[in-house]
């Protein structure tokens, strides 16, 4: 493996653990807008400058939109529709399936105003969608958006279960997504007649915002102890519903604050105060409250408690003035529990005037109504039986697929861990042949020195021979063949005996000598290798 093919590969896994690590980081800032998209536009507005700078692909402008869009649900929901159609279309163009319960969720919420049908199939199907997918905050939030939709139009025990259903997807520290939950939980049980069940869903929505005090948490206090009067109320719990009041005002420094922040409280007040027969008290609180265009319920209750008071009080004109003034603005609501309400207020408002046809035909419509309403309690029992039956099966399934979720996560952890370890081996594998390559082309570098030291030294050397060979031959054995001959010629002379004896052993000597150097000669000749011994 080359040095550029290493490269080019820790390069590519480097690449793909960032592209991974970008999407989901996009992903999860996508998942905290949704959290607050339909009350924080600020927060939702600097998730998106996030996720800008975070936009590296062309698919990434497909959650900003829908951002831009939620960013509408409270402003121009015409540009929120199509800021969400352009998201739609650059998916289908990308072929990008990412992103379509994401896409569904938002248009359905633009269009809960618009048109309720389209708002439900869009919500159901988000829904649908973001459940098989895992995606519990999509699948929560369409189940809390189809809970209004349903209260809308009349029908609590649906938008009760929708409820239900979005609960057990909230995560242990989403504190203010489920005190809101309460607050829903609570007004669709009472709304339905299941008071004591409201109470403790209250009640524990209480509970759980002055454990955990966050942002926004006096004013869901401040419905939740609202919703807990009007159940204790319905149940006939005068002074818990005047303690309940008491102390939720608590909450504001002064009246004036709770009448500017939540004036609504002041009808629920002015309630508990006139059921355990403070009626001047409840007066006085009623007063505080400024009737506000198109809150048609707030404002006909109001008008009924002061009527309720001057009759307690004891004023009569006052008390047929109001009377008068009630059957006037007698409003159309939606859901049994608040028509019945309506029904009551308007029979006591026409018996007090004396008009008993218009009495008899409310206090008619008010027994079909509780009728109606019974019915309804039964069946929400029966159907709260069949959903907490459900609900065990749900929790087990999700326990279930938590448990495989999780051997997922830890597996895919390994795998990282794995590669991290192998990025690890093949870099210190890489550097090890590098310092190899390196060591070994030193080396050879080393080695060819030596050698061409050494066959300078034997060139020399062989130089040096050849020197040899040729004094041997020329230089030494000249002298040696004179001597040669100057022994031959004294031999021809006549000398005496010692002399002649002398004689024959320089010439003995000389042809030993001459025997040597004709040896070395041959052998040097012949590149044959010879010792001492070979030479007598």
């Amino acid at each position: 493996m080359t040095r550029a093919n290493v490269t080019w590969a820790l390069l590519f896994v480097s690449f793909q653990l960032f592209s991974q690590q970008s999407s989901r980081t996009i992903d999860a800032l996508f998942q905290s807008a949704l959290k607050v998209g339909r009350s924080d536009a600020k927060k939702v507005a600097r998730v998106i400058d996030s996720l800008q700078v975070l936009n590296s692909d062309e698919r990434d402008s497909i959650p900003v939109l829908c951002l831009r869009a939620l960013m509408n649900y409270t402003g121009d929901k015409q540009v929120g529709l199509k800021q969400i159609a352009k998201a739609r279309q650059l998916a289908n163009a990308l072929g990008v399936e990412k992103y379509d319960h994401q896409i569904l969720y938002v248009k359905g919420l633009l269009l809960k105003q618009v048109s309720n049908d389209s708002a439900f199939y869009c919500l159901l199907t988000a829904r649908k969608m973001s459940h098989a997918i895992r995606d519990s905050i999509i699948e929560r939030e369409s189940y809390t958006v189809l809970s209004f939709l349903e209260m809308e139009r009349g029908n609590f025990v649906k938008a009760w279960q929708y409820l239900e259903q979005a609960r057990r997807l909230f995560s242990n520290d989403d504190y203010q997504e489920i005190v809101r939950n309460h607050i829903n939980q609570s007004h669709a049980l009472f709304a339905i007649g299941l008071d004591d069940r409201s109470i403790k869903v209250s009640q524990e929505g209480i509970s759980i915002a002055h454990q955990h005090r966050y942002e926004g948490s006096r004013e869901h206090l401040l419905s939740l102890h609202g919703n807990l009067i009007e159940s204790y109320l319905n149940a006939g719990q005068s002074y818990k519903a005047l303690e309940c009041a008491l102390e939720g005002s608590l909450l504001f420094p002064n009246i004036d604050s709770l009448r500017a922040s939540n004036p609504d409280y002041l009808i629920s007040l002015g309630d508990a105060y006139l059921s355990a027969d403070s009626a001047a008290a409840a007066l006085r609180t009623y007063r505080m409250y400024s009737p506000r265009e198109g809150y048609y319920g707030a404002n006909f209750r109001v008008l009924f408690g002061i009527f309720r008071c001057y009759r307690k009080l004891e004023d009569v004109n006052n008390s047929n003035i109001t009377a008068k003034l009630l059957v006037k603005s007698i409003p159309q609501l939606k859901g049994l529990k608040a028509q019945m309400e309506i029904y009551k207020i308007a029979e006591e408002a026409y018996n007090f005037l004396g008009i008993k046809d218009s009495a008899y035909k409310y206090h008619q419509q008010y027994f079909d109504s509780y009728r109606q309403l019974y019915n309804q309690k039964q069946s929400s029992s029966i159907l709260e039986n069949e959903f907490t039956a459900e609900l065990n099966h749900q929790q087990e399934k999700s326990q279930l697929q938590a448990s495989m979720l999780e051997s997922e996560i830890k597996l895919g952890n390994q795998r990282v861990f794995f590669l991290i370890i192998i990025l690890i081996l093949i870099i210190s594998l890489v550097g090890l042949l590098i310092i190899r390559y390196r060591s070994l082309k030193k080396f050879s570098l080393l080695l060819e020195e030596k050698v061409q030291e050494r066959t300078r030294e034997l060139t020399l050397r062989n130089n040096q021979l050849s020197e040899y060979a040729f004094i041997n031959a020329h230089k030494l054995r000249a002298p040696l063949a004179r001597i040669l001959g100057l022994t031959e010629l004294m031999a021809r002379e006549e000398h005496s005996q010692e002399i002649i004896r002398l004689n024959r052993l320089l010439k003995n000597e000389s042809e030993s000598l001459d025997l040597i150097i004709r040896s070395i000669s041959e052998a040097i000749r012949e590149d044959r290798i010879f010792n001492r011994n070979d030479v007598s």
